[in-house]
Formats: C-alpha cells, sequence, structure tokens
C-alpha cells in the first residue's frame, strides 16, 4: 500500500510511515489522511488539544461520531469491534509529533 500524504494548513500527515499497523487502524489512518472533512476537524481538535491524550480522545470522538452516524445497532457493533483494534494513541502521537515540529 502506498504512502499519502495530506497538507491542510500547518501539519503534513503521513498514514503508516515505516510503522507496524493492524488492517484496522491502516484503514482508519488512511481514511483520517484522505477525507478532507474528517482531516479539517482532527487540525481543529489538535489545535485545540492541550496535550496529546486529550487529542487522542478527541480524535476517537470524530472518528466515532463520522462511522456511526445514521447506522443500526448490528452495524454499530460490527464498527466497534473493528475499532477496538485501532491504537488511537499511536496515531495521536503521530499527527502531535508532526503538528508540534512543523
Amino acid at each position: 500500500m502506498g504512502i499519502y500524504k495530506v497538507s491542510i494548513g500547518k501539519a503534513t500527515h503521513t498514514p503508516n510511515e515505516g510503522k507496524q499497523m493492524n488492517i484496522h487502524q491502516n484503514t482508519i489512518d488512511l481514511w483520517i489522511a484522505n477525507d478532507q472533512d474528517i482531516y479539517r476537524d482532527i487540525m481543529d481538535a489538535l489545535k485545540d488539544a492541550d496535550n496529546v491524550y486529550d487529542f487522542s480522545t478527541q480524535l476517537r470522538d470524530i472518528v466515532e461520531g463520522k462511522l456511526f452516524s445514521g447506522v443500526d445497532a448490528f452495524q454499530q457493533d460490527v464498527i466497534m469491534s473493528s475499532l477496538a483494534e485501532v491504537k488511537w494513541n499511536q496515531i495521536a502521537d503521530d499527527f502531535w509529533s508532526e503538528y508540534v515540529e512543523g
């Protein structure tokens, strides 16, 4: 799978560069980097966050909010089982590092 770069504002995110990720995490990371609406929401949250832990929580909430909109209970359960495999702190750390360094 190729590496995609997205740049909006101050941060540039390169998903899964040199990292070992599971398929669920890889999918979320690529969607974040390639969906402009989600990416903008996450960049806004990044600017407002006081620390990486707060940002990680906001990141998860943003993605879950987009995924759960208009789905039934069965679909929510399937989505939740996949999201349980995502290491939100790893994705948040990547964004946080790139933003602070940028």
